[in-house]
């Protein structure tokens, strides 16, 4: 009776699967009944039934198979009124991707033609023998030049057009591709391209615990020895004096919860004051953070399919050192084939990783939303995957007292950086919406200090070799580092339980903004900040808020359903995103910040973070556009909320109390 109503799936046999992906067209069956694909197998002695859901939006998706008990039923029901799906055969899929790699490769074997689309990088090169092929990014022989790039968006067109030549129906069409992914189907008249792929493997796990025995234990012992017992004796003073600025923040903020109240009535009009001074906010700023701003070039890399590829060929490119440090490496697929590229390389060039072992391990727990490869097992344990039989050294970072490196941070020969939000794994590359940003010039160099410093903290000479650290980088690391042509002043800008210059300048930015701040996170917690949020619009301030409709966390979607009646309530504009963001941005009238940094009390008071702000009116402009105004066009605006009612009260309540604590 509990599971009554709930769809079970069968998992796929690998023979079964086998049969599949080297099933002739005659004998696939394909209809089309709202958002869904109902496929029937005529396979060896018996026919398979199979449903794939199909995403709705974007240019290219992806979705697998499910091989449903009522699967069969569904297609009887589906073939009476849904819309017959015409079946191309494999050699029809070699003469599609022959007539668009023909178009696209370049004429010289030494260079290609990089594709994003399905969650993957594809080179269109030619072959020893002149013919154009398909080759993964992360097997581009050395010497090969990217002369180019082709998204998505401009590679489904010319699929299309192809198509036309071999089928010219106009309708859906799914082509089996005899490999993986099984099919792609083509929509010529929504522009769409989808990548069909064949179940994941079943693994078996704990119950409740939702883990394989072997990733349990490891997690286990990450938990208790290394995060805890060792973590606490090698870093004495830190785990101390953070412990005893992590327990009173929770205590300073479910205060402020409890006793704080926010404006109510009705807001007043927007006010027609001028932005702040820039020029007197950055001197303002050299006072709050004691740091300068340093020269750089600054170039958002939106989504992963811009991030990724330039990782990549990043990774392939460096000559002597690569520096990365995550907040998790993840074991799907896709971060498999990044652990293994950095493997290879490895040999010829010196690879230092920090992860957070624990955050690592949890989110190994979780299944990413778009299929990962038939036949990928991850390993029980990234670090141990990232050591074995190669050259890279892993630091673990711990969580003693529960505060994390929460920093994301990857440094390539000391010449070229990335920060911000993505870690590495399918949901940042193809699941989540989430930004880095790219810069060169002296900023990599105080970028570098600070991994220096934190690579030492994380290993075994703990607090003691940070200090030594300190001293022996000093502020010489960004003195003989060029400044690239457009470089803008960049301040770095960083957090610890202690102190953090994340949080002083951005409460600085909440009360000092008189034209605008727009603000982009999931995790929008902090009762401070949030109160500092509406007294900005209780001035006349535009405020405006952009947070996902759905979360990762289950408590935090709870926490921005009970917050967006206040927010709209009190003026403050809120914009829903379809999909899961992981961007942390925000603008104060001209004054960006971007980075690590989540909107609630352990990214702004307890975690180590790195944030950047800048504000270059071209830089701030182009995350303006680039960001804010192209997500607020796509989301949707909140427009009003239930009045009085007893939801809008007890969310009121969870949002003085229950924001407090986190």
């Amino acid at each position: 009776m509990l599971f009554a109503g709930c769809r079970a799936v069968l998992p796929a046999s690998r023979e079964r699967l086998q049969e599949i992906r080297s099933v002739e067209v005659n004998r696939v069956v394909a209809v089309m009944k709202d958002s869904q694909l109902m496929l029937r197998f005529r396979l060896k002695g018996r026919d398979s039934y199979a449903v794939a859901d199909l995403p709705e939006k974007g240019v290219d998706s992806q979705t697998a198979m499910a091989f449903d008990r009522d699967a069969k039923e569904r297609f009887a029901a589906a073939r009476k009124s849904g819309r017959p799906v015409p079946v191309l055969s494999t050699s029809s899929w070699v003469m599609l991707s022959r007539s668009v790699t023909e178009q696209l490769a370049p004429a010289s074997r030494n260079q290609a033609v990089l594709v994003t689309a399905g969650a993957q990088e594809i080179l269109i090169c030619r072959n020893a023998a002149g013919v154009p092929a398909l080759l993964p990014l992360t097997q581009r022989p050395r010497g090969m030049k990217i002369t180019g790039r082709l998204p998505a968006a401009k590679l489904v067109p010319r699929m299309i057009a192809a198509l036309n030549t071999l089928h010219p129906s106009g309708g859906p069409v799914l082509v089996l591709t005899g490999g993986i992914p099984v099919m792609l189907m083509l929509d010529p008249g929504a522009g769409r391209l989808t990548f069909i792929s064949a179940p994941p493997n079943e693994v078996v796990k704990l119950p409740l615990l939702g883990a394989s025995p072997d990733v349990t234990v490891r997690g286990l012992l990450s938990l208790g020895l290394r995060s805890g017992v060792i973590g606490t004796l090698k870093n004495p003073v830190s785990a101390v004096t953070n412990g005893g600025a992590n327990l009173l923040s929770a205590v300073q903020s479910f205060l402020h919860g409890v006793f704080a109240s926010l404006p109510s009535g009705p807001p007043p009009p927007l006010s027609k004051a001028a932005p702040m001074d820039m020029e007197t906010w950055e001197n303002r700023l050299d006072r709050i953070t004691g740091e300068p701003r340093v020269p750089a070039s600054v170039k958002l890399q939106i989504d992963g399919e811009q991030f990724f590829p330039d990782f990549i060929e990043a990774i392939q490119e460096a000559r002597e050192s690569i520096d990365i440090m995550l907040y998790i490496f993840d074991t799907d697929d896709y971060a498999i084939k990044i652990a293994d590229l950095l493997k290879e390389r490895s040999r010829e060039v010196r690879i230092r990783i920090m992860i957070d072992e624990i955050a690592s391990l949890q989110s190994s727990l979780s299944d990413p939303v778009s299929p990962q490869t038939p036949g990928h097992r991850a390993p029980s344990s990234i670090v141990q995957y990232l050591r074995q039989g190669t050259n890279i050294q892993v630091r673990p970072m711990g969580m003693p007292v529960l505060v994390a490196t929460h920093t994301k941070m990857i440094i390539i020969d000391g010449k070229k950086a990335w920060l911000g939000g993505m870690n590495i794994g399918r949901e940042y590359r193809s699941d989540w919406h989430d930004m880095m940003v790219k810069v060169q010039g002296p900023l990599v160099g105080w970028m570098e200090r600070s991994f220096v410093r934190a690579w030492a903290h994380h290993g075994w000479g703990g607090d003691l070799a940070e200090f030594a650290a300190q001293f022996r980088t000093g502020r010489r690391a960004s003195a003989g580092i060029p400044v690239p042509g457009g470089a803008i002043p960049v301040r770095p800008l960083q957090g610890s339980a202690l102190h953090s210059d994340i949080k002083d300048s951005q409460f600085a930015a909440l009360r000092q903004a008189r034209q605008s701040i727009w603000i982009q996170n999931a995790y929008l917690s902090d009762s401070r900040f949030i109160s500092e949020l509406v007294k900005a619009r209780y001035r006349g301030v535009d405020v405006r808020v952009v947070v996902p409709e759905e979360n990762d966390s289950p408590l935090m979607r709870a926490n921005v359903r009970a917050l967006i009646p206040q927010l709209v309530s009190r003026g403050i504009r809120v914009w829903l995103l379809p999909e899961m963001s992981h961007v942390k941005a925000a603008i104060y009238d001209g004054w960006a910040c971007v980075g690590s940094a989540n909107y609630d009390r352990i990214s702004l008071r307890v975690n180590h973070e790195f944030n950047v702000g800048y504000s270059d009116p071209a830089a701030v402009a182009a995350l303006r556009g680039d960001l804010f105004l192209k997500d607020m066009a796509r989301g949707r605006e909140v427009q009003s909320v239930p009045d009085g009612s007893f939801a809008s009260k007890l969310g009121d309540h969870f949002l003085q109390v229950l924001t407090g604590q986190l």
